[in-house]
């Protein structure tokens, strides 16, 4: 028994002992000491308890003490079994020249060994026993059926052979031979092998040498691994010549390596004529007809072979092929729908295989894992055009709509929904901004690191920019503002009183990074006559982000056109808004009060599907009107004034870009400074009176100090009185109605809606604005209605009135505020109503504050 208990006793090191009880429970050990262990094989070997151990071994669950297949095979019978056992073995020898062991298992299957003393690799073991299985039997490998070992993840156990073979410590059990049970067998007749040791040593001896050999030739095509192990002479400078040509041909290998696989296989074989061999290797490849695969396919008419190496499809040559060779093969074979059929599924299973898709947005996209590419699926997107023009399938053929289609049904069934991100992703929960780069180089940003990853590293993905061009992070001195040296200091502004706009525009800038915080976003608009540089400003600020590709854009009257737009960008100027037409002003209260928009499916004809819109858009205008409420409310104006001296847009252009990696390497400093304070303020409320109320938060939040949010709410306050300026300079009814309670006889005067719209009209007339009142006012609704949407515009110069009298009708009156004296209280509560709810909400706070400071006075 001592011999046996020692053989066993060489796989203690293994990374998990499974021991079989004599009531057949299992239990899984790790960690076994060599006392312990030694104890369970001698326990094994007299048939008291069962011992199992995996290939792998502890510490290093990449290298393997042995391989095995086993063989279960409920479905045949015990001779069947065997009759299989013996064709994998004997493909084992043929294709790998590896000796297996076959040992006749308790569960009437069989067990077949591959048995070596040197560690190999486990996944190289893994797959050449694959290989032998796929050889040998058309059946799956699979549990229940036939397994192998090493098996799926690692650490999966088998029992060992030997099992009772012993009946005392010195003498084998007379049975044991008889009943074959853990025994290894031999021959067709299934004879016992009465000195296993010795036969067991014997094919370590072969499988040592021959495996650290194959090891040198996995990562080749097969064919010269069948052609090493056949080296037969009067052929050995003709597979020399078929191997040379397959190394260039087909795997593309340098001379200089191929000349050392050579050698490893001459010496291997014990060729004496490697000058020779060495020979036929620099001729082939000097010549320009290569022959390879036509040689060992015995298809050479000058170079032959008795008999083939290879088949004549080669797996290996097959998985080498571009998606585009293998659309090529199928177009030649097939006609018709077949074609078609068969050619989506080849795409399917290539974006499978080197990708995945998801939804997001109501969107289909591809990740190419390897690219670390997002492309969106439509069949607009040049991205899909290029990939699948690549594939093989042009997309000025009627094969790419076709194809199109099946990849937006298997997407419609297997897409993941994620959140995809444009341009900046700023994670709230962990304070970290991402930050798009190109698709390799997405800057991750905390408040104290700068690290580059890959796009879909963390579970961050950003759909490709394909005219985005990347910035480098260079030194800079950090006591100089470079945004506004670079970029701000040179807008020709016009100066307002209390309001900083270089402080606004610098906000408003860092505001694009934080887009998932910015439910509102901010209208930015420059405002200036010709000459005043404001296309240029904004193209500038949009070249700073994005890269010399970026350019301002003009929009048609065609709302599809503008959606378009917004839905495929994170960031866009809008020329010459002048005049937008009513569609596009809903569309941009929408996008600055974070409304979704509602579109039709773009691969439907009616469906309805929510669109979220996370673009921000600035515009420039000469004499813009976006005089309604919703809209003028959320808009942030910069004036610019008309140059004295003009310079070349080119130059300026050019200067501009070449100080962009100086200028964004401070930005992301700032950002960093940004993430900082938002993470000390995070749970802290701030109330303000501007309305768009996410910006100003965010503002107030990423400020350094209380003198700074101070600064910033004088600020605002100063924007809201010029937005409810901007809203009401040109509004028609507002000019109308300052007329109207201007008047004496209509002080302390009520109107229902009806003798409201008659003296609008008959006041319009008088002022000669009817034609422009009537074309927008064309009922007593659609004028209340206004009024009540610019009352808290007007709130500090005109109160409105609105009571509720019988049947449902109301009355509408006006108070002319009197900044001399004070309001009635009920003219004041009015004026408090009309207010936005932030500021009420303020000034309520304000009037608890200064109670209790009374109170405490007292």
């Amino acid at each position: 028994m001592q011999n046996y208990v020692k053989y066993l006793e060489k796989f203690n090191n293994t990374e998990k002992v499974i021991v079989q009880l004599n009531n057949n429970s299992i239990k899984t050990y790790k960690n076994v000491t060599a006392n312990d262990y030694k104890k369970l094989c001698k326990k094994h070997l007299l048939g008291e308890s069962r011992l199992g151990v995996s290939p792998e071994i502890e510490g290093c669950k990449d290298k393997v003490l042995f391989g095995a297949i086993d063989i279960d095979c409920p479905d045949l019978l015990p001779n069947e079994k065997y009759q299989l056992a013996l064709k994998i073995k004997d493909t084992a020898l043929s294709e790998f020249r590896i000796i297996t062991m076959i040992e006749m298992s308790k569960s009437k299957g069989f067990h077949i060994y591959v048995l070596f003393s040197k560690l190999q690799d486990r996944n190289f073991i893994k797959k050449m026993l694959e290989t032998v299985v796929s050889k040998a039997t058309d059946r799956k490998i699979s549990n229940g059926e036939i397994e192998i070992f090493p098996k799926g993840e690692k650490g999966n156990a088998i029992f060992l052979p030997f099992y009772g073979m012993f009946k005392d410590d010195f003498s084998i059990d007379d049975l044991y031979f008889e009943k074959k049970k853990s025994c290894f067998i031999k021959w067709h007749s299934m004879e016992t092998i009465e000195k296993p040791l010795e036969s067991i040593e014997q094919a370590v001896r072969n499988n040592d040498s021959i495996l650290t050999f194959l090891k040198q030739l996995d990562a080749l095509p097969p064919c010269i691994r069948k052609a090493a192990l056949n080296w037969r002479k009067g052929e050995r400078n003709t597979l020399t010549f078929a191997i040379a040509g397959v190394l260039k041909k087909i795997s593309n290998t340098p001379v200089n390596v191929s000349t050392e696989i050579i050698k490893q296989i001459v010496g291997f074989n014990n060729d004496e004529e490697l000058s020779m061999r060495i020979n036929a290797v620099l001729n082939t490849y000097k010549s320009e007809e290569i022959a390879g695969c036509s040689i060992f396919q015995c298809k050479n008419p000058n170079l032959s072979l008795l008999e083939p190496i290879c088949e004549n499809i080669c797996s290996y040559i097959e998985q080498k092929l571009t998606t585009k060779e293998k659309v090529r093969q199928i177009q030649y074979k097939n006609k018709g729908i077949l074609c078609k059929d068969k050619i989506a599924k080849l795409i399917i299973e290539t974006i499978q295989e080197q990708g995945n898709v998801y939804v997001s947005n109501n969107k289909y996209y591809l990740f190419l894992k390897h690219e670390k590419k997002v492309l969106g699926i439509t069949d607009d997107s040049n991205e899909i055009k290029t990939l699948l023009t690549k594939w093989g399938i042009n997309a000025a053929e009627p094969l790419f709509r076709f194809v199109l289609q099946e990849i937006l049904a298997y997407c419609s069934e297997n897409a993941t929904s994620v959140d995809i991100h444009r341009m900046a992703y700023y994670d709230s929960q962990k304070y970290i901004l991402y930050l798009y780069n190109t698709q390799n180089s997405i800057l991750k940003i905390t408040e104290d690191a700068v690290k580059v990853i890959k796009n879909g590293d963390e579970g961050v993905l950003f759909e490709e920019m394909r005219d985005f061009e990347p910035f480098e992070l260079v030194p800079f001195d950090k006591n100089i503002n470079y945004l506004t040296l670079n970029i701000l200091s040179k807008l020709n502004l016009e100066k307002k009183e209390n309001i900083d706009n270089v402080k606004l525009l610098e906000l408003w800038f860092y505001s694009l990074f934080f887009e998932s915080i910015m439910n509102t976003k901010p209208l930015l608009v420059a405002i200036g006559e010709k000459g005043s540089g404001k296309t240029s400003s904004l193209r500038r600020l949009g070249e700073l982000l994005m890269g010399k590709n970026f350019n301002v854009t003009s929009v048609s009257s065609d709302i599809k056109d503008f959606n378009t737009l917004i839905s495929n960008n994170y960031f866009i100027v809008l020329d010459n808004m002048d005049s937008p037409t009513t569609q596009i002003n809903d569309t941009l209260a929408r996008i600055s009060t974070g409304q979704t928009l509602k579109m039709r499916d773009y691969y439907t004809t009616n469906k309805q599907v929510n669109f979220d819109v996370k673009c921000f858009v600035a515009l420039t205008s000469r004499k813009p009107q976006f005089t309604r409420d919703d809209i003028a409310d959320r808009l942030i104006c910069i004036f610019l004034k008309r140059f004295d001296k003009f310079q070349n847009e080119n130059k300026i252009k050019k200067e501009a870009l070449s100080k962009r990696n100086q200028t964004m390497s401070y930005i992301v400093s700032e950002l960093q400074n940004k993430i900082k304070n938002l993470k000390i303020n995070a749970n802290k409320t701030f109330y303000t009176d501007f309305r768009i109320a996410d910006f100003a938060v965010f503002a107030l939040s990423s400020a350094n100090d209380e003198i700074e949010r101070e600064s910033l709410r004088d600020l605002f306050t100063a924007l809201a009185k010029q937005q409810k300026d901007f809203a009401t300079q040109d509004d028609i009814v507002y000019t109308i109605l300052k007329e109207i309670v201007g008047s004496k006889a209509n002080k302390n005067r009520r109107f229902t809606s009806e003798q409201l719209y008659v003296e609008f009209k008959n006041k319009a007339e008088f002022l000669e604005l009817d034609r422009f009142f009537i074309s927008v006012y064309s009922n007593p609704k659609a004028l209340t209605s206004h009024l009540l949407n610019i009352r808290a515009n007007i709130a500090d110069e005109i109160i409105i009135n609105r009571t509720k009298g019988r049947s449902n009708a109301y009355y509408y009156s006006f108070v002319e505020v009197d900044t001399t004296k004070p309001l009635t209280d009920a003219n004041a509560v009015q004026k408090l109503m009309d207010l936005n709810v932030e500021t009420q909400i303020k000034m309520y706070e304000d009037y608890i504050k200064n109670r209790t400071e009374e109170v405490s006075n007292e």
